[in-house]
């Protein structure tokens, strides 16, 4: 009788480890699952982020491509410049709500980026519409005005490297403190610094007000 108990009681034993196990597994799973999708969420996240920046450094060159200045067409880059801004601060939102610190390092980049892409913006809204196929290659005075500063290219790839603190052991190793040490040092080469010049006042996105064609 009591070698049955025993038996019985090894194999209760073995039943709850079994169970035990497949409830444990199955949470591993759910955590893991969990952890994929967060993970896939960031990087689209960081993804559209830097798109939002190398977009408001392309919008320059949107506009001196215009091929009239018909008020529907003056509206419609006018609508892209503002989507493009509104992007920028969303994502300067989502970035410091997933690290405070990123979230400065984003908004200093997008405040200098503001700064090189305002007078391409002007240039190109003082630039004739293109009426040609030949019209469309890039101007050699347009091409002047943006070579004075950075491309748009460089500040990308700047937050690409800096974002990358975001994945992997760093995102849950590396104190604050030393992550703002570390982008802080990540700067962009030749990056006009807000305040050098006074071009980053105003709209950007509407075109200049001139006497044959007024604003959008």
């Amino acid at each position: 009788m009591d070698g049955h108990l025993s038996g019985v009681g090894l194999w209760a034993i073995l039943l709850g480890l079994a169970l035990t196990s497949s409830v444990l597994a199955a949470v591993v799973g759910k955590l893991l699952d969990r952890g994929s999708s967060q993970l896939d969420r960031l990087r689209e996240g960081y993804a559209e982020a830097a798109k939002a920046l190398a977009a408001w450094d392309n919008f320059p060159y949107r506009v001196e491509r215009r091929i009239d200045d018909h008020p529907e067409t003056r509206r419609a880059l006018s609508e892209l410049g503002s989507d493009i801004t509104e992007r920028l601060a969303y994502y300067s939102g989502w970035v410091s709500a997933d690290s405070p610190a990123m979230g400065e390092f984003y908004m200093r980049l997008v405040q200098r980026l503001r700064v090189e892409v305002a007078p391409h913006a002007r240039f190109a809204w003082n630039q004739p519409p293109r009426l040609s196929a030949s019209d469309m290659n890039i101007r050699k005075e347009f091409t002047v005005s943006v070579t004075q500063g950075t491309s748009g290219w460089a500040y990308v790839q700047v937050f690409s490297a800096g974002f990358r603190y975001r994945f992997g052991w760093r995102r849950y190793l590396l104190p604050t403190p030393l992550l703002r040490y570390f982008l802080a040092k990540k700067e962009v080469p030749g990056a006009r610094r807000a305040g050098a010049a006074r071009d980053e006042d105003g709209d950007v996105a509407a075109p200049v007000q001139k006497a044959d064609a007024g604003g959008a």
